[in-house]
């Protein structure tokens, strides 16, 4: 770490300090992502307007699910990894990993509709260069979408953005 972010860290520490259990865990995140030089991009919108094809294009291959309707119902993160996988934390804290071809079964309404399987969040690793550089694309559900939850998911999701990609029609 530079100095600069050393004096930022150290500030984080003392500020986790402070906090609650839950801005200890938040400031934990942060560390974690300034310790790796990570950057945290959000891709935004309301739903049905292309975040999921924005993200598989930047990628230049599909990855994530994409649909005509409402699709996507957990925040998906797409960080670097040179083996190809799904990681999902549950809302009780465990986690379990999948094949990339389980995805649609726990991040979209079809395969995971009103989040009854209770995911917190998924990880997707991938090689991929834009990811090695250090971004990490989030997939978030769409805002105003018919299906509240999904709102709710994606305003979650911003709380841990760095950047955000706002997707329009």
């Amino acid at each position: 770490m530079s100095n600069g972010e050393n004096i930022l860290a150290d500030a984080l520490n003392e500020l986790a300090a402070l906090g609650t259990a839950r801005d200890r865990e938040q400031l934990a995140a942060l560390l974690d992502r300034l310790d790796a030089a990570r950057l945290r991009v959000l891709v935004v919108g309301e739903a049905k307007r292309g975040k999921s094809t924005l993200i598989n294009a930047l990628l230049d291959r599909d990855v994530l699910p994409s649909g005509v309707t409402p699709l996507t119902a957990v925040a998906t993160t797409v960080r670097y990894g040179n083996d190809p996988r799904a990681e999902a934390l549950f809302l009780d804290g465990h986690q379990e990993k999948y094949p990339l071809t389980a995805l649609a079964d726990l991040v979209t309404e079809r395969g995971n509709s009103r989040n009854r399987r209770r995911i917190g969040d998924v990880t997707v690793y991938l090689d991929e260069p834009l990811l090695a550089a250090g971004v990490e694309l989030v997939d978030t559900p769409g805002t105003g979408s018919v299906f509240e939850w999904d709102t709710e998911a994606a305003r979650a999701a911003l709380q841990s953005m760095d950047a955000a990609v706002f997707v329009l029609t």
